[in-house]
């Protein structure tokens, strides 16, 4: 299985940012062409979960959008204006239970 962490090219960015907490999916973006974007965060059904516009330019700008409390699945980040759209698919794992704990109530 591929699975695309990075895009640099012609003077753009754009990096999936893992979270060890499981709680956002992030990356990193930046466009040689200064820009406002509407970014709209959905499921795999495609409702639009939470969206905001962003001015990305050259400079690293770090998006994230809280998944926590929302079930395992495929879920897409869309960064579009009136020249270009760009999706990105993140994987929300499962949540892993505590060995500590799980011991305790065993």
């Amino acid at each position: 299985m591929f699975t695309l962490s990075s895009f640099a090219g012609e003077g753009n960015s754009v990096k999936i940012i893992p979270d060890s907490t499981n709680t956002f999916a992030q990356f990193e973006i930046s466009r040689i062409r200064k820009s406002i974007y509407k970014i709209k965060f959905s499921n795999e059904k495609g409702q639009v979960l939470d969206q905001r516009k962003e001015e990305i330019s050259d400079s690293a700008k770090l998006i994230a959008f809280n998944w926590k409390g929302l079930p395992p699945g495929l879920y897409f980040v869309t960064l579009e204006n009136k020249n270009e759209e760009l999706k990105l698919m993140f994987i929300k794992k499962g949540e892993t239970a505590d060995p500590a704990i799980t011991e305790r109530h065993q």
